[in-house]
């Protein structure tokens, strides 16, 4: 009860303060109210999240200089869906500041914005201005909005139960261990953990976006076949598209702007400093941090390469290029990951250590602890994306096919996830952590 009087609390200021703010002729009043929008709601996200990760980085500095004393924790429950109502909040507040839309005047209609059940715990992070509007219209039963949203609900459990959660299966034990096992099954780990991510995520967005569209109300995209990106600032516009958005609008935008005076290097701080928070989102852990600043250092060397880099594929043919490109950016992907799934630096540096060993052991071994029917789900998933890179969708011939054959095709995938789904294990969606 505690943790709901948290988001109704958060809500129901948000919603009377720019309220009031929308009135204010004055600048100072404008900013003023802002800024205690963004104290209360970031206040609280830092409370619950970043507090004993602050606490022990400040007792650490102290111990640098032999100052005695006990860190100060705070045992708290981070609460479902913080990190993306929160950031739902701040773009209400920060559109309706800059004046780009008028507040809502109905408490009910924002507060059902901020708590939509479908997106509330792991996004997609919808924009008020697209949302909003959607409540106030007249809902009818519409036979075709169920049809599809089932469509891709199912979508969704089968990448959930089939694929990501057996591979967590596998990939789990080696990260928690990683001293245990050699650079063969950390290598195989590693890019497993890639598929589970993207399936786990994807399938709940998938779920999201099911669940709204039965009731009548369309979501964003949250995906848009990120592992054929090529580059890592393709992939962010590809990977958690609404999180992108976002942090493009409410955060970079703004600090490139700040630093107009810098240039170039402007643009190569705001990259850094932005992914480097964006890290931080992630969680309160030095992993994250170091994952972010990793994606924003190397978002900056490709702005300061993007010449000499067109040079040299204007002499080479498009295909290798393609293939390369997008090859060297799902490495970068995955080695980033081994920061992402690590339960600390020390864990990262170990599975490092062992990714680039020479110890590869008995592959036998190996191959009996795989789950090969999933791995051939996910492999089968990215091809069925590779199709709809080069314009071959097959959701939409599935779609023109008789009704009788869609109806068997998607019997089948039920069973498939009925026989081979992961019912154990208490797998949460990865994303609810956050």
């Amino acid at each position: 009860m505690e943790y709901a009087l948290l988001i109704i609390g958060s809500t129901v200021f948000t919603f009377y303060v720019t309220a009031w703010m929308e009135k204010q002729k004055e600048k100072k009043k404008r900013t003023i109210a802002l800024v205690s929008i963004l104290i209360c709601n970031l206040g609280i996200l830092f409370l619950f999240k970043y507090f004993n990760f602050f606490s022990g980085a400040f007792n650490d500095i102290l111990g640098i200089f032999s100052s005695t004393g006990s860190q100060v924790t705070l045992r708290l429950l981070l609460p479902v869906g913080i990190s993306f109502y929160t950031f739902q909040i701040i773009g209400y507040s920060l559109d309706v500041y800059w004046e780009r839309h008028k507040s809502e005047k109905h408490l009910g209609v924002f507060a059902l914005y901020v708590v939509f059940f479908p997106q509330l715990v792991a996004g997609p992070i919808e924009r008020s201005s697209q949302l909003i509007p959607q409540f106030y219209e007249k809902k009818t039963f519409q036979p075709d909005n169920i049809v599809v949203g089932l469509k891709i609900m199912i979508w969704g459990f089968f990448k959930k139960l089939v694929i990501a959660d057996k591979i967590a299966a596998f990939v789990d034990p080696i990260f928690t261990s990683p001293d245990e096992f050699n650079a063969l099954w950390t290598i195989v780990a590693v890019l497993l953990f890639a598929i589970q991510i993207f399936c786990d995520f994807s399938g709940y967005t998938d779920i999201a976006i099911g669940t709204a569209r039965v009731m009548g109300f369309t979501l964003m995209q949250n995906f848009n076949r990120p592992y054929f990106a090529k580059s890592i600032t393709e992939f962010w516009r590809r990977w958690h598209i609404s999180l992108s958005q976002w942090i493009n609008d409410y955060l970079y935008t703004p600090i490139v702007l700040g630093k107009r005076e810098w240039g170039r290097n402007g643009i190569l701080y705001a990259l850094v400093v932005t992914f480097t928070l964006v890290g931080f989102w992630h969680g309160a852990e030095w992993t994250f941090v170091f994952f972010g600043l990793s994606h924003g250092l190397i978002m900056a060397f490709e702005v300061i390469s993007k010449k000499q880099r067109k040079k040299i594929y204007k002499k080479l043919p498009n295909w290798p290029i393609s293939l390369i490109t997008t090859l060297l950016t799902f490495l970068f992907w995955c080695l980033s990951l081994i920061l992402f799934r690590s339960s600390n630096l020390s864990d990262a540096f170990t599975t490092y250590k062992k990714l680039f060993s020479s110890d590869f052991g008995n592959a036998a071994a190996l191959r009996t602890a795989l789950p090969m029917f999933t791995i051939a789900c996910g492999i089968l998933m990215l091809g069925i994306q590779l199709l709809k890179e080069i314009n071959i969708d097959l959701d939409n011939r599935i779609s023109r096919m008789p009704w009788i054959m869609q109806g068997l095709f998607y019997i089948t995938i039920i069973t498939l996830i009925g026989f081979y789904g992961a019912y154990h294990g208490n797998q949460e969606f990865i994303y609810f952590q956050f």
